[in-house]
This record gives C-alpha cells, sequence and structure tokens, in this order.
C-alpha cells in the first residue's frame, strides 16, 4: 500500500525544559511547554524504528529529569496521513552510542487532516510507562514499512534513529548516519510524575481504536481486537458484536424492506452465519470499565462476503437428501425449478439433456445437450424422450457446482 509522505514540522524541542502543569505540583514535562510548528520538511515515514528527537544542537533527545512514571504524552503530527499509528519509547543510556528498550506505550493512531497547513497536535494520551532519570524518549512509528521515520542526512534532519526495531530489553546503536541536523522534528512532549506524587486517577481512555480481524464470510470466525487504552486499572474489556442485516417489516397492504442490529456477546469472538453478503455487516464495540467510569469505542464496520453456492439438503429417513430441481410441463414447454440453495444466489443457469437410447440393453444411452440454457425450455421431436436438467448457481463468490434433476419422460 502507499501512503503520501508525511511532512515533518521544523520545531526546535528544549531537551530536559521543565513546566509545572496544574495537575500535580511535582510533574515535570520533558519537552516544549507549548507544541507548535515551523516551516516543513518533506521526510518518509516508517516503522517501528525508534527516533530521537530535540534541539538541533544538543543531544537529539528528550531526557527524563527525574525517575517516575509518564502518565500522558503527546505529539504534533502535521504532514502525517490520518491512520499511521506511533508510539512512545523508553531508552536507557548503554554507553559507547548504545541504548536499551526499557519501556513502550500503547500506540496512538494520527487523526485529522493531512498534510503540513494543518498541523495537529496528538494527545495526550494517558499511559502508565515507568522511566528513570537520565532516560531518553523517542517517538516510534508503527507502519507498513520497516525503515526509518528519516534517513537522517547531514545538514538536512534533527533525528537519530536506529538500524533496525528493536523490542524491550533489547540493545541497539544510533545509526551513523543520523548524526547531521538543521533542526527539522515532528515534537514530542511527555509528563512525568515522581513516585512519591500521587497520580490522579483516570476514567478509561481509548488510545488506539479496535479493529475486526478474520474473513466475514460463512463459517469463519471474526475476531475483536480491542486496540489500546489509558486509564487507571485495572480496567476491565467486553466486546459486543452488532450484526446488521436487511428485514422486512408489513405496514398495512405493503411490506416494507429495514435494517435490523442485532446485539451478540460480550466475547472476543463471533462466528458468520449464512448472510446476505449484499446487507449483512458488522462491527464491534468495545468498552473499557474501571471505577471510574466506563468509555466505549467502535470498530470500523465489515460487510460480510459471498460464500459459493451449495444444494440445500432436508433430512428424510434417517439421512440428508438434496433439494434437487425439478421439472414440469405445460404444452410443448418443460419448465426446471431452480432447487434449493444455500448461500444466497443471485442468479441461475440452466442445463438441458436427453437421452438417447443405444439400441443396445447393455450399452449405455447417449446424453445429449439440447435447448435453451433457460428455465423453460421448447420439447421437440418424439414424446417419450427422456430429460432432466442441470442448474447452476451463482453469486458474487462465483458458479456452483451443478444439481441435476431426476430423470422424467416428455409428454
Amino acid at each position: 500500500m502507499r501512503h503520501r509522505r508525511p511532512v515533518l514540522l521544523a520545531v526546535l524541542v528544549a531537551c530536559g525544559a521543565l513546566v509545572a502543569p496544574a495537575a500535580h505540583a511535582a510533574d515535570v514535562v520533558v519537552g516544549e511547554s507549548a507544541l507548535q510548528s515551523d516551516a516543513p520538511q518533506i521526510a518518509e515515514l516508517g516503522q517501528n524504528i525508534p527516533a530521537f528527537q530535540g534541539r538541533s544542537s544538543g543531544t537529539y533527545v528528550l531526557t527524563a529529569p527525574i525517575t517516575g512514571t509518564i502518565t500522558s504524552w503527546q505529539f504534533m503530527s502535521g504532514g502525517i496521513d490520518p491512520g499511521h499509528t506511533f508510539a512512545l519509547r523508553v531508552l536507557h543510556p548503554a554507553g559507547a552510542g548504545q541504548y536499551t528498550a526499557t519501556a513502550t506505550s500503547g500506540t496512538v493512531s494520527v487523526n485529522g487532516t493531512s498534510g503540513f497547513q494543518h498541523d495537529t497536535v496528538q494527545g495526550p494520551f494517558l499511559s502508565a510507562v515507568p522511566i528513570e532519570a537520565g532516560d531518553s524518549i523517542a517517538l516510534q512509528a508503527i507502519d507498513a514499512d520497516n525503515v526509518p521515520i528519516e534517513h537522517g542526512l547531514q545538514g538536512t534532519d534533527g533525528f537519530r534513529d536506529f538500524l533496525a526495531p528493536f523490542a524491550d530489553g533489547d540493545t541497539a546503536a544510533l545509526s551513523p548516519a543520523s548524526m547531521g541536523d538543521n533542526g527539522q522534528v515532528v515534537p514530542i512532549q511527555a509528563t512525568i510524575t515522581p513516585p512519591d506524587v500521587p497520580i490522579a486517577p483516570t476514567a478509561p481512555q481509548n488510545q488506539a481504536g479496535p479493529t475486526i480481524t478474520g474473513t466475514p464470510a460463512y463459517g469463519q470466525t471474526l475476531t475483536c481486537n480491542p486496540g489500546s487504552w489509558g486509564g487507571t486499572g485495572p480496567i476491565a474489556l467486553s466486546e459486543l458484536w452488532a450484526v446488521t442485516t436487511l428485514s422486512h417489516r408489513r405496514v398495512g397492504n405493503h411490506v416494507i424492506p429495514i435494517m435490523v442490529t442485532k446485539h451478540f456477546g460480550p466475547s472476543p469472538t463471533i462466528m458468520v452465519d449464512d448472510l446476505d453478503p449484499s446487507s449483512s455487516s458488522f462491527h464491534c464495540d468495545v468498552t473499557a470499565t474501571n471505577a471510574l467510569g466506563s468509555a466505549t469505542a467502535t470498530t470500523p464496520t465489515v460487510a460480510v462476503k459471498a460464500t459459493l453456492p451449495v444444494i440445500a439438503k432436508r433430512r428424510v429417513a434417517r439421512s440428508l437428501r438434496p433439494i434437487r430441481p425439478v421439472i414440469s410441463f405445460a404444452g410443448k414447454f418443460a419448465t426446471c425449478t431452480t432447487g434449493t440453495w444455500r448461500h444466497f444466489p443471485t442468479s441461475y443457469r440452466y442445463l438441458w439433456f436427453k437421452l438417447i437410447p443405444s439400441g443396445h440393453q447393455l450399452v449405455a444411452p447417449t446424453i445429449k445437450r439440447f435447448g435453451q440454457t433457460r428455465a423453460r425450455t421448447a420439447l421437440k421431436g418424439t414424446p417419450g424422450l427422456q430429460i432432466f436438467c442441470r442448474v447452476y448457481a451463482v453469486n458474487a463468490a462465483g458458479r456452483s457446482a451443478f444439481s441435476q434433476s431426476a430423470t422424467v419422460l416428455s409428454p
């Protein structure tokens, strides 16, 4: 999938600049107290590679002046297309340009209009990420390509990035190519609360929206992924499925179509029933609850996909028998029913055949196709022909195997 190249904002982020927010007198903010943008610089968005950001003449990092917990963070995302996701990573200096990843926040998505002319501050995002004095803070892109946010060419950037992704507990060195700069950064900011200051409890807050995985087709299982949530723990998550289908309601002498939504759950999974793909869809509501309240986030809607038609069966004398097509006669015409099919066919194709005797009892008759590929066909020739029809059911998933009627004699 192609992405638009984002615009990274030119901001000088003061490393370690401290301000006292209103929430807690002992809280400190790492980064500028007010995020703001300057002239844009075209760069590249990437995945999973932490990038330090800071003052162009400094160490390029936002360094925690105290030990505590990152309770919230935010960043300026102008020029980055909506839908891209980010996380905040804490890195502990390990000497000789090495850093050890110690903690990572939940992921968050960029919302709002893309383009640097619509500079958008994302956050603050509630978090609970531990950090020690002297640790550094890096913004980490989570996207489709495993490349740095920016290449770090001499004199053209304000980033220091790593050569590859690494997980918490791993140690890695900065890329040697990310040493030069002209102050071009995407500014970030984090609020740190020391352990001796009580952290104000907060209700749940959705930080990355829930999603549905799985194939939305008959017999398949869909899973509701809850996304990322902030707030004071413990947080209980509950998933409720909504299935919307086309139904009909009688009003007086008229029957009108209506869309009906039914709810199922709570459960993180659901089995897809046999639903009409032209008018059926799923979405999932995720509710996070703690002692202070609850919040709900909804997944994007997924439409049901068509499943290849199959002939329906009914139980007869302890066995299942297909409900096959049936031939009837009217004058010089024969008509073939469709039979009964599952998985919502949208059209049918008919083939007509007759049996031509071989004249020898031990030799099977010849099967010859005749007539039109429609449900109704004209009968020509001698009465008493042995004929049968085959029916194929079609929908968006393709054409089924045929179902064949019994062989009957023409009048």
